[in-house]
């Protein structure tokens, strides 16, 4: 069986676990800047920058445009890709890359370890939340394993990126390595829109988990001892589910789990 954990505060692993739902997060609301943000290389050989200006302007232009309309959409247009390289430009067309993704897609993200101090302390609201065992299925996604690696993906602007290209949104720095992450990425269509937003002003989305895949709830180390009571409340109906307590190792920097009652 293979299982992942979702680590949270203590009042959302209650709505969690209270509402059956979970969010699906933009990639411009995750903590990583450059998440979905691949670095777009522009074509600077005059045959390539001239077909991809006329792709460009016969995609976008109006059935009754103009031959001197033409013309003068594609000098511009030309004149655009050949300053393309720039490091301004560059800065904003990989920003409207990555806003062009949010718009369309969200995250569910996961991580394969629960003895790690870090995810404790980043996501698990200090050692006082919680982490969420899910065996692989809780949403209608498929899990990806995400990929760390030194160089950000390239894209090469005249030969295109479908964003169905999943498998491209998958890669981190090695900096994010810790994590151990895996993702369930779902199109926001179809996914359900709250009225709130985050702290950060982005809209929220959810989605409702399969809880036939929950496996076990882990208290973070210094938890509160009344959240215990309110998640069992919570999962009367899950009578398998299990309940650990998390504990310090106290020889190494890492943390172990003790299962209570």
């Amino acid at each position: 069986m293979i299982t992942a954990f979702k680590f949270v505060s203590a009042p959302s692993g209650l709505r969690i676990l209270e509402t059956g739902k979970t969010r699906v997060t933009q990639f411009t609301a995750l903590n990583d800047t450059v998440e979905g943000l691949p670095n777009i290389i522009w074509p600077t050989d005059p045959a390539a920058v001239d077909a991809m200006a006329n792709y460009i302007v016969t995609a976008n232009s109006e059935a009754d445009v103009t031959p001197e309309e033409r013309k003068d959409a594609l000098s511009k247009i030309r004149s655009m890709i050949s300053n393309a390289n720039s490091p301004l430009f560059q800065h904003l067309t990989n920003r409207m890359f990555q806003n062009s993704l949010a718009r369309k897609y969200g995250v569910i993200s996961l991580s394969r370890r629960i003895e790690s101090p870090l995810m404790w302390a980043h996501y698990a609201d200090v050692h006082n939340g919680m982490a969420l065992e899910f065996e692989d299925g809780l949403v209608d996604a498929q899990p990806m394993e995400v990929v760390y690696r030194q160089k950000r993906p390239q894209v090469r602007a005249e030969l295109g990126r479908s964003l169905d290209d999943l498998e491209f949104f998958r890669v981190k720095s090695p900096d994010w390595q810790y994590e151990h992450e895996v993702r369930h990425m779902l199109k926001l269509e179809h996914t359900e829109l709250l009225t709130k937003t985050d702290r950060k002003g982005h809209s929220m989305h959810v989605v409702p988990i399969n809880f036939s895949c929950l496996r076990s709830v882990a208290f973070g180390c210094d938890y509160d001892p009344d959240i215990l009571d309110q998640t069992q409340d919570a999962l009367k109906a899950y009578p398998s589910v299990l309940y650990f307590e998390a504990e310090l190792d106290p020889q190494f920097y890492r943390v172990s789990r003790r299962l209570l009652g």
